[in-house]
């Protein structure tokens, strides 16, 4: 664990409010894209910290208003420490999968559709709507000719949670071969995602 000031408080997690990325600009505006904001955390002596969780190594990143970093210790009590000492260790060993990025195709950015995408009877409307309103996408792979394999989790326009899976075609632009109601072992993906949502 990353040393600091030894500063020890408790705080509690506030969740379902709006992200606020000012803490992580600040510190490190390029690595924004690789983190997800997940609660606010409020210590006793009425500091905000913010909460950010990275992509792919799935560790956290903690800072207030002013710069500050913290490490949890145990449960509630955050510890303060060096900001660029935890955020290497926030994002250390981050070449593995489940790297998030911007959905790019929120605009309408051309979108093609293969025929696997209807296999599960999910109308190629419903799967546009989760696509264009989903903040982000998961890039989790690749496919047989080296394009990034694409995952959007959303709802449609019935408020179903759908899994859905594309690649970023040179030619074709995004690809969608795959749509699907949410399976179990995507839901905290899910989750992540709704966070994004546009």
């Amino acid at each position: 664990m990353a040393k600091g000031s030894n500063r020890r408080v408790r705080g509690r997690r506030h969740l379902g409010l709006r992200p606020d990325w000012r803490p992580l600009l600040e510190l490190a505006p390029d690595e924004v894209p690789e983190f997800m904001w997940m609660f606010r955390v409020r210590l006793t002596d009425g500091t905000a910290v913010e909460a950010y969780k990275h992509a792919a190594t799935r560790r956290y990143l903690h800072l207030d208003a002013a710069g500050r970093a913290y490490a949890l210790v145990g449960d509630t009590t955050y510890e303060q420490g060096d900001p660029g000492v935890l955020l290497a260790e926030a994002t250390e060993g981050r070449g593995s999968v489940n790297i998030v990025r911007h959905n790019e195709w929120l605009d309408g950015k051309k979108i093609t559709w293969a025929r696997s995408a209807t296999r599960h009877r999910i109308p190629r409307a419903q799967t546009l709507f989760a696509i264009r309103h989903a903040g982000i996408c998961f890039v989790d792979g690749k496919g047989r000719d080296g394009e990034p394999r694409l995952y959007f989790f959303g709802d449609d326009e019935q408020g179903r949670p759908l899994e859905i899976a594309a690649f970023d075609h040179e030619i074709f632009g995004l690809l969608a071969v795959h749509s699907m109601l949410l399976r179990r072992r995507f839901e905290e993906r899910y989750r992540e995602a709704l966070k994004w949502r546009k």
